[in-house]
Order: structure tokens, then sequence, then C-alpha cells
């Protein structure tokens, strides 16, 4: 079966949990693609508490700030997404607009499908 992966790269830990919509919206990819795709989720150790540990692609890296050592977390976590994911489809979940085009331009070599969920306008209107 092919699988979907449905990824945080930033993973996001604030007061031990996740903020937000990225547990919601996994959820809705498991509940519609499951039928037809293995969906798994990729994201940090925090992850293990709203999804099976079989679905769970674990990353290195909980981000809980905006310093420069928490956007080079993000490209560890890129880095081990990339290549745990070989063919397979990759949605990430935007959370940090400029590292995730950086960590996708530098770091992605891989022949499968990439698909960027953006919650916003300002990645229509960048450069990169």
């Amino acid at each position: 079966m092919k699988r979907v992966i449905i990824a945080d790269i930033r993973s996001v830990k604030k007061d031990g949990d996740i903020p937000g919509h990225f547990i919601p919206v996994a959820q809705n990819y498991i509940d519609v693609l499951g039928n037809k795709y293995e969906v798994l989720v990729a994201g940090g150790n925090v992850y293990y508490k709203h999804f099976q540990k079989e679905r769970v692609i674990k990353l290195p890296y909980n981000i809980s700030g905006d310093s420069i050592i928490d956007k080079i977390k993000v490209f560890a976590n890129s880095w081990k997404l990339f290549n745990k994911a070989g063919k397979d489809i990759i949605i990430i979940q935007q959370a940090s607009l400029v590292t995730t085009f950086l960590a996708i331009a530098l770091l992605y070599w891989n022949t499968g499908k990439l698909f960027l969920i953006v919650y916003n306008t300002a990645a229509l209107n960048t450069r990169l």
C-alpha cells in the first residue's frame, strides 16, 4: 500500500502538548485517505500522545521557540523526514514559512510527491 506522510517538521511543543490545529488536520487526513493509503504522521515525540506508535514517524526534535538553534532543529527534522520518506507522498503542515521553504529547497531530493499546507497568502507573495 502506498504511504502518505502528514508531517509537522517544526513540531511545536507548548506546555507539554501541541497547540493549534495540527492534530485535527492530521486526523482528518487519516480519516479521509486511510482506506486508500497507509497514512503516517511525522513529528516529535509529543505526537505519541495523540497517535498509535506504529502510525508515527518520530522526528528528533519538538521545538518551543524561534531561535537560530530552533531553526537548525527544523532542518534536522526535515532531513530525517526526507530520508525516511523516500518516494512516499509527503504533506507538510507549514509552521514557519521561510524555514520550511529553505528546508525543502536545500534538503528535498527524493522523487516522491511533496505538498505544503499553507494557512495564509504570504507564500504566494514570496520570491523563494
